[in-house]
């Protein structure tokens, strides 16, 4: 049943289901569960006299309110210039090539474009699982490590250390 201030307006969804009005003017179908449906888009005309419903088309589209006219009917959109003699502006890269370019791809292998080397990804350890033996490694300079790789690290060097070429063979 209808509320007193939904209102059925002349025109069906594309399932045939007349479009209603809300309240406060949305326009709205009932599905088959009883549950309203909105935004629908007008396809049928109710004719006033039979009660039959007629497609729509271009030549009996009449007064579709817009909330409810299809895209199809609608026309098209006037241009924000409309009126001006329409002068196009000029493409910022002016000159320019548009478009592919075949010989582009060749170009940039023979320039060496996509020589860029692979990531660098750590091998994973063969006894990956196991633990580790504790195995001490001392340097010349008489520090000791927990293992070769931390005797290898680079470490960050000091400040006064920095202008000489041997500063990294006195971090160990």
């Amino acid at each position: 049943m209808l509320n007193k201030m939904e209102q059925t307006t002349n025109f069906a969804n594309s399932k045939k289901r007349m479009i209603r009005m809300s309240a406060k003017g949305a326009p709205f179908v009932m599905t088959s569960e009883g549950k309203k449906q909105y935004s629908p888009k007008a396809a049928f005309r109710k004719n006033r006299n039979s009660g039959a419903l007629r497609v729509l088309d271009s030549s009996n589209k009449g007064n579709i309110p817009k909330a409810i006219m299809p895209a199809s009917l609608a026309g098209r959109k006037t241009r924000s210039n409309a009126g001006t003699k329409g002068a196009r502006k000029t493409r910022s890269n002016k000159g320019m090539k548009r478009g592919p370019q075949a010989s582009r791809g060749l170009a940039d292998i023979l320039a060496g474009r996509f020589n860029t080397p692979a990531p660098k990804v750590r091998k994973t350890r063969s006894n990956k699982g196991k633990s580790r033996a504790k195995v001490m490694v001392a340097s010349p300079g008489g520090t000791v490590y927990r293992s070769k790789t931390a005797a290898t690290r680079r470490k960050t060097v000091p400040k006064r250390l920095r202008a000489n070429p041997f500063a990294s063979l006195m971090m160990m």
